[in-house]
């Protein structure tokens, strides 16, 4: 009896081992990689993340957080305009009775536009009024928080088209270039979910623009206001910034929530090994990529994949949209320093664009380069044709493949030209 006892103990203890040591080992091995990738300074909870938080002045939060209310009373006022009649252009004008409401409603509101301008001063943004002391009230802040940011975008969305529609082109301009510097003071904010949104916001000030500088309506030093920002954002760090933070959550989700959740003790590795391969490609564009987009082999990592592929082909094309513009800015430019129309410029075909882009180095101070005309799908410059006397330029998007400007369908990435009957005349430099 003693003996069966001593041997159904050492089974027991063994069955033990069989389980508890592999544990173990991967545990150690999943301590390993954390104290790997904390060695680097990357964030690796949600301390970390929110390390060095303020929420005063310094903050360009915190100032869009302090005319919220009136925010969100003024957005109320112009969204039957802007937003509920889905056929609203400004190139079609605004009706003298709804302009006066319109501008009465802007009126009553110069606070939401003043915190914008301090906001855009600032140098730091996180949208946190206080640092969150568990992952569930981090991620709550997260979602809770976003509605701020799309609420400011709404309203200067509103101001800069109502600019526009009124023929104030330049301060149209200026506005929209107001939002983008607050898109990237906004990209500071933690996970590729918060990425998207921002990236969301710019898309639709990127159309705008693309529109205002298509009509031919903005001054020189305008146009090289709207290019010196655009700079700033085609690098896109943003992306990198956001795959950064969001492993830090990945790995604070997996110690702090029960198994069966989306990342769990088991799943960790492999995640910790799809996100070191996606940071380690960067920002790269998508023709860099010396194989095909990463795709998670692993099921434990299949949950967050779509997420990670999903953001990388947004970064694209961003950084496609970004590109066209700043190339039709400089054509128009380039027809301001030269005294001309575009239509005599439009007989450039495709194939002219390098000895184009060459002359645009030797007049203008800031010219683009040759890099800065290249396509991130396909590694080629992005194309160029005329259409109705104007320039079209656009990016072949994620097929590869020219559409021949199909943009409705998002085969090819950029903008659509303006009918030429819709054009305006170039305004004095104010």
């Amino acid at each position: 009896m003693k003996r069966l006892i001593v041997l159904m103990i050492a089974i027991f203890v063994a069955l033990i081992a069989v389980v508890a040591v592999p544990i173990g080992i991967r545990q150690m091995r999943i301590a390993a990689a954390v104290n790997k990738i904390a060695t680097t300074g990357a964030p690796t909870t949600i301390a970390d993340l929110q390390a060095n938080h303020v929420w005063d002045s310094r903050n360009a939060a915190w100032h869009l957080d302090a005319v919220d209310p009136d925010t969100q009373k003024l957005f109320a006022e112009v969204s039957p305009t802007f937003y509920d009649d889905e056929s609203f252009d400004w190139r079609d004008g605004i009706p003298e009775a709804t302009r006066g409401q319109l501008e009465t409603a802007f009126a009553t509101y110069p606070q939401v536009f003043a915190a914008v301008h301090s906001a855009i001063q600032c140098d730091y943004y996180s949208n946190f009024d206080k640092p969150a002391s568990s992952i569930t009230a981090f991620q709550q802040q997260l979602l809770d928080r976003v509605g701020i940011i799309r609420s400011v975008h709404r309203v200067l969305d509103a101001r800069y088209r109502f600019l526009a529609a009124t023929e104030q082109f330049d301060k149209a301009a200026r506005v929209a270039d107001d939002a983008l510097t607050l898109v990237r003071l906004q990209e500071q904010d933690p996970t590729i979910i918060q990425y998207m949104t921002a990236a969301a916001c710019r898309n639709s000030i990127l159309d705008f623009l693309a529109e205002l500088v298509a009509s031919d309506s903005l001054s020189e030093n305008v146009l090289g206001i709207i290019d010196a920002e655009l700079r700033r954002h085609v690098a896109m760090d943003s992306f990198v910034h956001a795959l950064k933070t969001e492993r830090a959550l990945g790995i604070e989700l997996s110690s702090n929530t029960p198994l069966g959740l989306a990342i769990s003790g088991q799943m960790l590795q492999p995640y910790l090994d799809y996100m070191r391969d996606q940071i380690a490609m960067g920002a790269i564009s998508r023709f860099e990529e010396a194989a095909p987009m990463i795709t998670a082999t692993a099921a434990e990592v299949a949950v967050v994949a779509p997420a990670m592929d999903a953001g990388r082909a947004l970064m694209n094309r961003q950084r496609a949209k970004i590109r066209c513009l700043r190339l039709v800015i400089a054509l128009h430019k380039q027809s301001l320093v030269n005294e001309t129309s575009l239509s005599p410029m439009s007989d450039a075909g495709p194939h002219e664009i390098a000895e184009l882009i060459a002359e645009f180095e030797k007049t203008s101070e800031w010219g683009l380069s040759r890099d800065d005309v290249i396509d991130p799908f396909s590694g080629q410059p992005l194309i160029v044709q005329r259409l109705n006397g104007y320039w079209q330029v656009y990016s072949v998007g994620e097929n590869q493949r020219d559409d021949e400007g199909d943009f409705k369908d998002d085969l090819d990435v950029g903008f659509p030209t303006l009918d030429p009957d819709n054009s305006v005349s170039v305004p004095d430099d104010p």
